[in-house]
């Protein structure tokens, strides 16, 4: 009775935690935004993408730059509903300044809200 015992105790703790093989559950989205190279004193379409691992997504992001000048983002917040196991697109626009002489960045924050709707 008692070996009964220890083996269905076993089995319990096998089927109970799907975190036994290390198992890592995906994020609820990914934001895909690529490097870039952009000429002085021109404007360029640059988008990202943002994919809803699982349940859908209602998500509000924000744009921000940083650097040695200043780079316009257009827009630079808004809303994305992503649906479920689906990639949404965003494009922004940057307008390079001809002082534009070094690196800066573009950080995209998203704030997520799970399986809700705007």
């Amino acid at each position: 009775m008692l070996r009964i015992r220890h083996l269905a105790l076993l089995l319990l703790a096998a089927v109970s935690s799907p975190a036994h093989a290390d198992w890592i559950p995906p994020r609820p989205v990914t934001l895909a935004l690529p490097a870039a190279a952009f000429a002085p004193s021109t404007t360029h379409p640059l988008t990202f993408a943002v994919r809803a691992n699982g349940a859908p997504a209602s998500l509000a992001w924000s744009a921000t730059t940083a650097g040695p000048f200043t780079l316009p983002v257009t827009p630079s917040f808004g809303t994305l509903f992503v649906p479920a196991e689906s990639v949404r697109v965003v494009t922004l626009s940057l307008a390079l300044p001809d002082t534009a002489l070094g690196t800066a960045a573009l950080t995209v924050t998203l704030t997520y809200e799970f399986g809700g709707g705007f």
